[in-house]
Formats: structure tokens, C-alpha cells, sequence
């Protein structure tokens, strides 16, 4: 697996002598993806130090604003709100907005909605013992702002909370909603009931340090800004945070 990110390929285009101001992630720009030392020139994607993620999905909005901006001046400003992302592991990993840590150190007021899935019959059914959410709901507003999931089909299951954050929908409206079932989304009801989880360890016992679980404590995912990068051999996330802590009590 090659995991050491991605680097803009900008080092032969001479921008130096357009005085184009770079750093290490790109091409200095400001909200509206254009050069702070040159204004015309504009950046998006790996070659702009925009601040977003670096994710196909951001290149491809950053570079529409581009256009729009190019073409009918400067109007539209970059917003990165709710960038889900996912690590295409098995069983995948997901998550969009802040983590935990993240919250307590912005001293926000909030609940946490957690629990292991394993046992829910949309684990249960593709015999998936390794899953669970987490899901941050802002006290009194009941709004989302972080949600993180690991189980089947969590790449898509992420996008929804992704959609219910931007649209800045209260985790009631999730819990009242009718779904069809039985599917995977049909459990956004029961998350914003409960909220995450990380991994799931039917019963914590000592007979779960099966292949899965040592799995997943090997894996160190790191969220940051609502991005997964490798880190290494040390447990950062979460959600490995959490599993390590539950697997060493036993």
C-alpha cells in the first residue's frame, strides 16, 4: 500500500519568474483559488495550497470555482463544510467533520452517541463482527457536526451524514425519518440515536483478539480536518483510540 499522500507537481513550470508564490502544498492562493502574488493566476486541486483536503472530489469543485471565477471575476469563495472521507479497508472506514478530541478542544457542548454493531442485523447479515459508529450531536442545537463509522458499506453510509450536516438537519430529523428496510442507511435512524463506535468486538471478550481486531489495531488512521491519513504504528483516531483502550481492559 503506498500511503505518503500527494505532492504537487509544480517544480518545472518556473512559476518564479511570473512571481508566483509557492509553498510546500501548491501555489499560494486565497478564497478564491487565485495567486496572492500573481492575479492571473489561478490554482486548484494538488497544485493550490488551498486549505482543502487533498481528495479527487475537492480537485474537481475547486477547479469548477476556478472557471466560474475566471470567466465571470471573482464571486465564488472555497467552503470546505462536511468533506467526508474513507479508508477502503475492510470493512472501510469512514468519516466526515470533527472528532471528538477536536470538539472538547473548541470546549463545544456536546453529546456523544456511540455503540459497537456487530450485533445489528446489517453486520449481521454479511457476517461482519467488526463494526460501529460514532456520531457528535451539539447540545441544544441537536446538530451534527461529526460522525464516524467503520462497517459494511460505510463509504456510503457517510455521504448521508455528510448531506444531513451541510444541510444543517438536527439529529431528530434522522431519528423520525422513514427508511427503507432492511438496508445500511436504514441505521442513520439508530446512530443519531446512539452514536459511534469503533470496531466491533461482539463482546470484548478475550476470544475477540482474532485476525479482524489485531487488524485493527494494527491500523492507525489519523482524523484531522476531516481527512484519514496513515500515521504510522500509533493509535491516533478515535475510533482506534477507543478499541485499543476496551481491548487492553480485557
Amino acid at each position: 500500500m503506498h500511503g505518503a499522500g500527494r505532492v504537487p507537481d509544480i517544480e518545472d513550470l518556473n512559476l518564479a519568474s511570473a512571481k508566483v508564490e509557492t509553498e510546500k502544498r501548491g501555489i499560494k492562493v486565497n478564497e478564491y483559488m487565485q495567486s496572492v502574488s500573481n492575479p492571473t493566476i489561478y490554482a486548484a486541486g494538488d497544485a493550490a495550497a488551498s486549505g482543502g483536503p487533498p481528495l479527487t472530489p475537492v480537485a474537481g469543485y475547486e477547479g469548477r470555482m476556478v472557471a466560474e471565477n475566471l470567466l465571470k471575476g471573482n464571486h465564488l469563495k472555497a467552503q470546505y463544510v462536511a468533506i467526508p472521507t474513507v479508508a477502503f479497508t475492510i470493512p472501510p472506514l469512514a468519516s466526515v467533520g470533527m472528532s471528538e478530541n477536536s470538539a472538547r478542544e473548541r470546549k463545544l457542548k456536546f453529546r456523544t452517541n456511540r455503540d459497537i454493531t456487530s450485533s445489528w442485523y446489517s453486520s449481521r447479515r454479511v457476517a461482519e463482527d467488526c463494526s460501529g459508529f460514532k456520531v457528535l450531536i451539539e447540545e441544544g442545537s441537536d446538530r451534527i457536526f461529526g460522525a464516524h463509522l467503520l462497517g459494511p458499506h460505510a463509504e456510503e453510509v457517510i455521504n448521508l451524514f455528510a448531506l444531513a450536516m451541510r444541510s444543517e438537519v438536527r439529529a431528530t430529523v434522522l431519528r423520525d425519518a422513514l427508511l427503507a428496510y432492511p438496508t445500511i442507511s436504514s441505521d442513520l435512524r439508530r446512530s443519531s440515536l446512539h452514536v459511534v463506535v469503533y470496531a466491533g468486538l461482539a463482546s470484548m471478550g478475550i476470544e475477540h483478539s482474532s485476525s479482524r481486531t489485531s487488524w485493527a489495531l494494527r491500523t492507525s488512521l489519523e482524523f484531522q480536518n476531516g481527512s484519514i491519513s496513515p500515521t504510522g504504528s500509533t493509535v491516533h483516531s478515535d475510533i482506534m483510540g477507543e478499541l485499543q483502550q476496551r481491548t487492553t481492559r480485557h
